[in-house]
């Protein structure tokens, strides 16, 4: 195996994700870019990859760029929630069966 990244697998969805928020983990500290808000600069970030993806492939064509941007929305989303499920504690509400039964 020469690496563990390819360009076609940044190119998937998953890929995507996965490059996005390794990025931004890495890059969100530094002096600058701390200003910008996580979803901001997810979103900033996933459109810049997506454009070197399609560069490296030789699929980029400008008339694409709108449905970049609408990806790099979409991968921000997905690379957001994400953290939110990982790392924010979760408040779990489960249905009180004791109050169902005494109701009845």
């Amino acid at each position: 195996m020469d690496s563990f990244l390819t360009w076609e697998y940044i190119a998937t969805f998953v890929g995507m994700v996965f490059a996005t928020s390794m990025v931004v983990e890495f890059i969100k500290e530094i002096k600058g870019i701390k200003n910008i808000q996580t979803k901001y600069l997810t979103v900033i970030v996933a459109f810049i990859l997506i454009m070197i993806v399609n560069i490296a492939l030789k699929t980029f064509k400008l008339i694409n760029l709108p449905l970049m941007l609408l990806n790099s929305i979409l991968i921000g989303f997905t690379s957001t929630g994400q953290y939110d499920f990982h790392y924010r504690k979760v408040k779990v509400i489960e249905d009180n069966k004791e109050s169902d039964i005494d109701a009845k």
